[in-house]
């Protein structure tokens, strides 16, 4: 590798679709001028000399000034080797750690955006219920600490030099809600992917009557489902062991005849859940995209998603390749149970509309992503040979 003028990109890894995006970036990326940085609690590759991996506890508080002072000091060790770096390309998450460092620049990888997610969830407040199930009150503390998350994404994005969009929606996002910060800078589009899978097996069993798979977070509006008794058919959530739930919270769901089954970020696992269940939910009330929807699609699963104003809406059609319901609404069971007892020819047209819905590959987003390196030349932020 040349150690001249080094472009560094950074990415944080969840256990949802972080992991996956990432993932597919790490293992088929090999621009000999990248260095890749993932803070996780997971390895996702062998660390080389492009590829250096920081260990990051995502349920711990990481960006408080001490923490940032020691993740910086991490990334120094790790960049002793390296010199001539010129840009770094990561997010609110990823970038202070870079801070420190001199005559750099930075390119915003943009991966969900603060205030769409602040407006819709001020708009209602019912988000908060999540909390009388659980020992972690997930949805509390993001109703405090949100305004700063926002305060440190407004930092990064007004620093940085371009931006990088995982959607049409998100760039759209972007040019409303934060022009002024932005300006006429360089947006790019870099769609979101994860790995080609088999198609829909129409024959396999069915476990699941209705099935919502997504982490447990007040962003996947899980409160749209937990009110409601499920009594025109089981529904079941991955998303938390029973263990992290209250008592009182398990039984009030068992009484609204909704079971739980841990989180799993197994790829074979979820796939076969997907085949495994007659209608698949996505209930999340902002979202920049949305992986898990694009990826029960790609197998020809039956998805009914909220309209959210966000990523659902760029993957569905309604009526053509799944279902796009208020589930908000007065009428949302009632518009399920009609969903649920279409003839099965409506419903394995649908399904095949949907395992053929235009999607991005692989190819298509390191495509995209080389022309973030190609602009970054012209910029002289990479060395040309």
């Amino acid at each position: 590798m040349d150690n001249q003028n080094i472009v560094i990109y950074a990415t944080f890894s969840n256990d949802g679709g972080m992991k996956r995006i990432a993932d597919t970036t790490f293992n088929q990326n090999a621009d000999d001028h990248i260095v890749y940085f993932l803070f996780s609690d997971i390895h996702l590759f062998q660390e080389n000399e492009r590829f250096r991996w920081i260990y990051w506890n995502k349920n711990e508080v990481n960006y408080t000034e001490d923490k940032i002072k020691a993740f910086q000091k991490k990334v120094d060790d790790q960049l002793k080797s390296l010199r001539g770096i010129k840009c770094v390309i990561g997010d609110c998450f990823t970038l202070p750690y870079f801070d420190h460092l001199s005559d750099i620049s930075f390119v915003y990888d943009i991966h969900s955006l603060s205030i769409p997610l602040n407006d819709v969830l001020e708009s209602d407040s019912s988000y908060l219920e999540i909390d009388q199930y659980t020992n972690y009150p997930t949805a509390n503390f993001l109703r405090l600490e949100r305004f700063k998350f926002t305060k440190f994404e407004y930092s990064y994005l007004k620093k940085s030099i371009a931006y990088i969009c995982n959607s049409q929606n998100t760039q759209w996002y972007l040019e409303k809600k934060y022009s002024k910060i932005i300006k006429d800078k360089k947006i790019f589009y870099v769609p979101v992917v994860s790995k080609d899978n088999t198609g829909y097996d129409k024959n396999i069993e069915k476990k699941f009557k209705f099935y919502c798979f997504s982490r447990w977070h007040p962003q996947k509006g899980y409160h749209l489902l937990l009110k409601h008794h499920w009594d025109i058919g089981h529904l079941t959530i991955r998303a938390l062991s029973e263990e992290s739930f209250l008592a009182e919270g398990l039984e009030n769901l068992k009484h609204k005849n909704i079971s739980l089954l841990p989180w799993s970020d197994d790829e074979e696992t979820l796939i076969q859940n997907i085949q495994q269940s007659e209608v698949i939910l996505f209930p999340a009330l902002y979202e920049p995209f949305g992986l898990a929807l694009q990826e029960a699609l790609s197998l020809g699963a039956l998805c009914v998603a909220h309209l959210n104003h966000s990523g659902h809406e760029e993957q569905i059609q309604d009526g053509i390749n799944g279902f796009l319901v208020d589930m908000n609404s007065d009428d949302f069971k009632q518009k399920l149970k009609e969903i649920l007892h279409l003839p099965e020819e409506m419903k394995n047209k649908i399904r095949s509309n949907a395992k053929q819905s235009f999607r991005p590959s692989i190819e298509d987003r390191l495509s995209k992503l080389n022309d973030v390196f190609k602009w970054l030349k012209t910029q002289e932020l990479i060395n040309v040979k």
